[in-house]
This record gives structure tokens, sequence and C-alpha cells, in this order.
């Protein structure tokens, strides 16, 4: 299954593709606890054909940061939360915008910080973790 969009040729133009990258996720990704896929608590592998496009919230931010290099589109990374529930959860950002299973449009970092969104570690590719301690957008 393809998923690739046009990248975009502004950073103005970049809402728009991350909306576009979102909804096809969300349309194709079936989320499911990690303990009925794996028979494990936490088991990170990247949502594909091979599992049924399903996963939790790790899962959907690796699909999403995959179609995101389909498209072009670099320098995002997986961010770990705490949400406005207490719930640790996982996330993709990318340049000041935050690609998530529980919503179903992009938002920036400091939009979910408002509504409780705290923000606990962040993911680079090379498999890198940092403490974060603020974001900027």
């Amino acid at each position: 299954m393809g998923f690739l969009v046009d990248a975009p040729s502004s950073p103005k133009k970049l809402k728009p593709t991350l909306d576009t990258v979102l909804g096809r996720a969300n349309e194709n990704f079936q989320y499911e606890s990690d303990s009925a896929i794996y028979g494990e608590s936490d088991y990170w592998n990247p949502a594909s054909a091979s599992n049924d496009w399903r996963g939790d919230c790790e899962e959907h931010a690796l699909l999403c940061r995959e179609m995101l290099g389909e498209a072009g589109i670099n320098g995002s990374f997986l961010l770990t939360c705490w949400t406005e529930t207490e719930q640790y959860h996982c996330v993709l950002y990318v340049h000041g915008w935050v690609l998530d299973v529980r919503h179903s449009r992009v938002m920036s970092n400091t939009d979910l910080e408002k509504i409780g969104y705290k923000w606990h570690k962040a993911g680079l590719e090379d498999g890198r973790w940092f403490y974060v301690t603020l974001l900027a957008e």
C-alpha cells in the first residue's frame, strides 16, 4: 500500500501535508494493545501490512514517520508523554506539529500542552532518546 504524498515546497505548506499523512494513517490503522497482538505489555513494531496495520500509539507514530519519509519530509522524532488523563503515550513530532492517534487532525505541541500533555522523552531515528524539558514551536 503506497502512502506517498507530495512533499511541501515551503514550511507554510507543511501542516496540510501532515494532515493528509495523519488522515491516511488513521484510515488504515487499527488501534489494538500490544498485549492483544504480541502477548507483551509493550512491544514496538512499525504498523504494516504484515500485522494488518494494527498496533498502539507507538506503532501509529512509527507508521506516520514512515509515511512522512516517503513524502520526503525528514526531521521528525518520537515523543513520549503523559496525556491530560495521565496515560503514558507516544506521538510523532515534526517541525512544531504533532501527529497523534488520539486526534483526527495535526495539532501544535503548544495546543497539546494547553490541554494537559506533558512531554517526557524524545526518540531520534538513530535510536537515541533524550529527556524533554521544553518544546518550542
